[in-house]
């Protein structure tokens, strides 16, 4: 019998040992069942959705955007009969069904924070941003949808929204999307629009010149763009040949040299997108003894009084591009013990977390950690000292991660990292009352 294992969150902590569920015999509300009692939450909650996260590789989500389940329908129904470890992040304590709501309810409820701890459900994003006229609240809502520009666009609200509306998206230099997914949502956007199945007549040139086709990927230009003939002929053909080139020069082609925008294309703008960096924030501890808390609005995570080891999880999954985190050491007793690494194993709990099968890093007794077997290195243990500022960087192109010490200027990189895997910060403390804070990068 193929079996899922269960490991219960609720508010980013780990609640329960392992369940064990057969995919074939339980639905969806049967699951949510297990998880509010492992939990020991109560909720009044009636309908089936809920929410399941895997921690392995990407989010799966069964909620009232998706649509309900119905109850004859079972776990490998839906989907999930071949994964191996799901998590279960239930909503908090005493929630009811959200009921949809207009566009002035939505506006008026949005409350403004000058810090980048705004947030709203994604589907309500559009709306709000298109009946607020206060310029600061636009200003916040739009900052907090370009930085999940790729769920946003997936949302109802996004294919409703104004042609203007589209258009400051389309040319926002700080959207977290790539071309060829936003181009997708243009022509869901205009397809909502047409009164008929051309499409054109809603694609005006504004619209198009502000897509920025020399950042699409060949293969989405020949199967997205040339059927909808949206391009002329020559910037079809000026196309192809210089993302072509483009993806050359990122195979290492040492025969291509970097090519030149053809003018043919110059009305189309080729700067990349580059998001906004969110913040550092230490996400999911371990509830095993000695206990880690964290403050500072989760940047800092302190070690309970007494020693032993226990983990603290970024709260951000990796899963492309590069990645820098800055952490201070606040406290380390006797400068005796830290580990920092990455991490793509599931946290099924157990404080141990330097021996699991997916972590990577360096501890400071010179102990190096990869994919769950240790070795030792020559580094003496006192690179890592109380008041060091440590620079963790990992890049997924060239699959290392790099540890820096800045104040010695002390350097490991591990560069055997496996691909395809989704990667999470990674500390374990050690000692009584040790402390680390997460500063901007």
């Amino acid at each position: 019998m193929t079996t899922l294992r269960i490991f219960v969150y609720y508010n980013k902590s780990l609640l329960s040992e392992s369940l064990e569920v057969d995919p074939t015999k339980t639905s969806p509300k049967d699951l949510r069942d297990l998880a509010f009692k492992a939990a020991k939450i109560t909720t009044s909650v009636d309908s089936h959705k809920f929410f399941v996260t895997s921690y392995l590789t990407d989010v799966i989500t069964l909620n009232e955007q998706e649509g309900d389940f119905k109850e004859t329908q079972t776990l490998k129904d839906v989907g999930m009969k071949s994964m191996s470890t799901l998590f279960i992040v239930s909503p908090e304590s005493g929630s009811k069904p959200r009921r949809k709501k207009n566009k002035k309810q939505v506006a008026e409820e949005v409350e403004i924070s000058d810090g980048d701890d705004f947030s709203m459900e994604f589907d309500d994003v559009i709306k709000a941003y298109e009946k607020t006229s206060d310029k600061k609240k636009r200003q916040i809502i739009f900052k907090f949808a370009a930085s999940n520009a790729e769920k946003v666009v997936e949302t109802k609200g996004f294919t409703d929204a104004s042609k203007e509306t589209l258009l400051t998206f389309l040319k926002d230099d700080t959207l977290a999307i790539e071309e060829g997914p936003l181009f997708d949502a243009v022509i869901r956007w205009a397809k909502k629009k047409a009164k008929s199945d051309d499409i054109k007549s809603v694609l005006t040139e504004d619209i198009i010149k502000s897509i920025r086709f020399p950042l699409m990927l060949t293969s989405d230009i020949a199967t997205k763009v040339v059927p909808l003939s949206l391009l002329e002929m020559q910037q079809t053909l000026d196309l192809f040949s210089y993302t072509g080139a483009l993806q050359a020069l990122k195979d290492k082609d040492k025969d291509v040299k970097a090519p030149t925008l053809p003018k043919s294309l110059s009305i189309f703008s080729s700067k990349a997108r580059v998001p906004s960096k969110k913040p550092a924030r230490f996400g999911m501890v371990s509830t095993s003894s000695p206990i880690i808390t964290l403050s500072n609005d989760n940047k800092t995570a302190t070690h309970a009084i007494g020693s032993g080891h226990n983990w603290v999880l970024g709260d951000e999954v990796v899963k492309k591009g590069k990645r820098e985190w800055k952490v201070r050491i606040d406290r380390l007793e006797s400068n005796n013990w830290i580990m920092f690494g990455v991490t793509n194993s599931v946290p099924g709990g157990g404080a141990y977390s330097y021996s699991w099968q997916g972590n990577y890093g360096l501890a400071s007794a010179q102990q190096v950690y990869k994919g769950g077997s240790s070795s030792s290195c020559s580094h003496h243990q006192t690179y890592f000292q109380a008041g060091n500022t440590v620079s963790c960087t990992l890049d997924l192109t060239a699959l290392t991660f790099t540890i820096r010490v800045i104040e010695n200027s002390f350097s490991w990189v591990c560069d055997s990292l496996p691909s395809g895997h989704s990667w999470y910060f990674h500390i374990n403390l050690h000692g009584s009352n040790d402390q680390v804070t997460l500063l901007p990068a």
